[in-house]
């Protein structure tokens, strides 16, 4: 069967993302890299599937977006997973580290490639409420945003915790962080103590609107002092002072009263798929 998806031109973005925008919470990076960067970046790309609607154009079944060595996939259709064969095969031609998308599609590929890759389910939600933090104490003394040279030990802290930064090396994770900050892409705030950075919270993606709050880490010895709360809490007040409106992807049941409390509403599903250590060649 030949390959059902294709790498999309210029001509079109806009309709990709209005695809993108009848859910844009299930598909935030994709939505928020394709209205950041275009097709400009050399690293991200964008594959679409298109077969011809009742209307006689061409319907998109499904996007898949590629950055760096992670895909992010997306059906916007009725049925969240109804692309999922064509996708599984271009995942196995790719052999991505990662891949997010949509609870039920996620697992409907995790049916297909459950000998490459391990799913992990959890919740994406945001803050849409630009006036949630009003009346609230948001001052945070400790929580600074970090300098360039300390995006380092950043990365370092990210890469303690499998389920944040398994797949990262902390030089590749750190190139990363450093490009998103030069092109006003992202930020990253930290708590120091004892001259060290022990607290991180950040964001991996803005657009005027739209910023995925990712990263939050509290170094294991200075946990239960609500150092987390603490920094999510000031880069959430910053963000919509700005007029954007805060997401997140969370991957454990003990951050759901953190999240709560902090003004997240309850998530949709979500998950990933992380190639498995012994995957060889498949």
């Amino acid at each position: 069967m030949p390959c059902r998806y294709r790498e999309m031109g210029e001509r079109e973005i806009p309709q990709v993302l209005e695809y993108f925008e009848q859910r844009p919470l299930l598909c935030l990076y994709s939505y928020i890299d394709l209205k950041k960067f275009g097709l400009s970046n050399p690293h991200f790309r964008v594959y679409v599937h298109q077969e011809a609607g009742r209307d006689g154009g061409q319907e998109i079944k499904g996007v898949l977006t590629r950055y760096y060595g992670g895909v992010n996939a997306f059906c916007g259709g009725e049925r969240p997973d109804e692309d999922a064969e064509a996708m599984a095969e271009m995942v196995r031609a790719w052999k991505p580290d990662m891949l997010n998308g949509p609870g039920a599609l996620v697992q409907a590929l995790a049916g297909m490639l459950g000998d490459c890759y391990a799913p992990e389910y959890g919740y994406v939600t945001g803050i849409l409420d630009l006036h949630a933090y009003d009346g609230r104490d948001t001052s945070c003394p400790e929580a600074e945003e970090a300098a360039e040279e300390e995006l380092m030990e950043v990365a370092r802290l990210i890469c303690t915790d499998d389920g944040l930064g398994g797949q990262y090396t902390p030089e590749g994770l750190c190139a990363q962080l450093l490009e998103r900050r030069r092109e006003g892409f992202g930020r990253n705030y930290v708590i120091r103590r004892e001259g060290r950075i022990v607290c991180h919270g950040g964001t991996y993606a803005e657009v005027p609107g739209l910023a995925v709050v990712s990263g939050i880490i509290t170094d294991e010895k200075y946990r239960g002092q609500k150092l987390a709360y603490k920094v999510v809490s000031k880069l959430n007040h910053d963000l919509m002072q700005e007029g954007m409106r805060p997401c997140l992807f969370y991957f454990r049941e003990s951050a759901v009263k953190l999240y709560g409390n902090l003004g997240f509403p309850v998530g949709e599903s979500w998950g990933k798929l992380v190639r498995r250590r012994d995957a060889g060649g498949c």
